[in-house]
């Protein structure tokens, strides 16, 4: 099963924390109309449809089933996993399915990876992940 990811997942640590494993396929991708965004007072991203709005990301190609049922416990009950489609870097579009939040979370504003890093990767390692059971990230 291919997955686009798009918030936390994008940084390797924390997906090889979460998988337990690194994952051989990672290709980069956009899911066009569609925008990361801070869920308010919250460590972590959603995902929500917006006009003119290009979401990146990255796909987690060829996952089987293991890796899918570790991904859903990760995103817990607030997201569903949803058949979609993204745009892989070579222009081709690709059937995926998507983590989209279910919770009616308020949004916080354009969620940035690289300032989610610098910021805040540290505490939701310490909480969110050792809180949902996961082990810390190697790096």
């Amino acid at each position: 099963m291919d997955i686009f990811v798009y918030g936390t997942l994008r940084d390797e640590g924390v997906r090889n924390a979460v998988l337990g494993h690194a994952v051989p396929v990672v290709i980069n991708a956009t899911k066009p109309g569609f925008s990361q965004r801070w869920v308010k007072g919250a460590t972590y991203p959603m995902i929500k449809p917006m006009e003119g709005q290009v979401a990146q990301g990255v796909i987690l190609c060829g996952l089987p089933e293991s890796d899918v049922a570790r991904l859903d416990a990760f995103e817990g009950e607030n997201y569903e996993r949803r058949p979609s489609t993204a745009i892989a870097e070579d222009g081709s579009t690709r059937d995926v399915y998507i983590y989209e939040e279910t919770a009616g979370f308020e949004d916080g504003g354009f969620f940035d990876l690289a300032d989610w890093a610098a910021r805040l990767r540290g505490d939701f390692i310490a909480g969110f992940m050792k809180g949902r059971g996961f082990d810390e990230p190697e790096n």
